[in-house]
């Protein structure tokens, strides 16, 4: 394996960039490139499909926080006070309210 020393400017590189993935260890490996890797062939499993479902609605509220001023002074007053940033505050709603949603449902006594 080669080792190279990086400029300062480089040293903290991390991140998928030109079909590589640089990867950042604090141990003795330091910054180690590889390949991205192939995922086409992979079949993602119904939790993962369901937890990207998720994010996206939770990407979408996000953008509709940021749309309307008084839900955005809301969650920005939120984030403040969470000491978090206001992505953050609106992915964490979007998540209460999509679990609370499907607590409701699962809950809700089958017609029949």
């Amino acid at each position: 394996m080669a080792k190279v020393e990086l400029s300062p400017l480089l040293k903290s590189i991390r991140g998928r960039m030109d079909g590589f993935v640089y990867k950042q260890y604090k141990d003795k490996r330091g910054l180690v490139l590889g390949r991205v890797p192939d995922m086409s062939k992979v079949k993602p499993s119904a939790e993962q499909i369901a937890q990207r479902e998720a994010m996206r609605a939770g990407g979408a509220f996000h953008r509709q926080v940021l749309a309307d001023p008084v839900l955005l002074k809301k969650y920005q007053k939120l984030a403040k006070k969470q000491h978090i940033n206001l992505s953050a505050a609106t992915m964490a709603a979007a998540m209460r309210r999509r679990t609370s949603r499907a607590r409701v449902k699962r809950d809700e006594p089958s017609g029949g």
